[in-house]
C-alpha cells in the first residue's frame, strides 16, 4: 500500500501522471499546494485512487483549504502548503501546530526542497517540487502500525 506525495506541480502534471502509471498499489496521493488544479487534475485521471490536497500560495481562486487533517490507514496526516507557518525560516510552527491537531506526521511544501525530518518529535515531510529541477516526490508506506517515507528523484523511463 502506497501514498504518493506530490507538492509544488506548477502545472507540471505529466511526470506526475507517468509516476502514478508506473507505481504499484497506490492507495492515496497527496498534493501539498501550489497548484491544486493539477491535484484535481490528477484525480480526475484517476478517478480510483483519492486525492487529498490543499491550496498554496499560488492557488488564490482555489476552494480547497489551506490545510487538512486526514485519517489514512490508521494514521493521521496533517497536511498544507506551509507558506502560511513560514516553513522557508522555520519547521516548529508547523511541527507544534500538526502535534496539536493530532498528527502522525505533517506534510508541506513551499520550499521546493524535500525534507524528511522529526522537529520536536513530529515527523515533517515535503516531497520537494515536481515543478521544478531536481523534480522529487514522496512515497509512504504505512506496514505494521508505522509509518516508513521516501523521497525519490523523477526518472524519465
Amino acid at each position: 500500500m502506497k501514498i504518493l506525495v506530490f507538492s509544488d506541480t506548477h502545472n507540471n502534471t505529466n511526470e506526475c501522471i507517468d509516476i502514478i502509471g508506473r507505481t504499484d498499489d497506490v492507495r492515496y496521493i497527496i498534493h501539498a499546494g501550489d497548484h491544486a488544479d493539477d491535484a484535481e487534475d490528477l484525480g480526475a485521471i484517476f478517478d480510483a485512487i483519492p486525492v487529498y490536497y490543499v491550496s498554496g500560495n499560488n492557488d488564490p481562486l482555489s476552494r480547497a483549504p489551506l490545510q487538512k487533517l486526514v485519517t489514512l490507514e490508521g494514521k493521521k496526516f496533517f497536511i498544507t502548503h506551509g507558506h502560511t507557518f513560514g516553513v522557508r525560516q522555520t519547521r516548529e510552527r508547523l511541527a507544534l501546530h500538526a502535534k496539536s491537531c493530532g498528527a502522525d506526521i505533517a506534510i508541506f511544501g513551499h520550499t521546493h526542497e524535500s525534507c524528511d525530518e522529526y522537529i520536536l518529535g513530529m515527523h515533517v515531510f515535503n516531497p520537494g517540487s515536481m515543478g521544478y529541477y531536481p523534480r522529487t516526490y514522496g512515497v509512504i508506506d504505512i506496514e505494521n502500525d508505522e509509518i516508513h517515507t521516501k523521497i525519490l528523484k523523477y526518472k524519465m523511463r
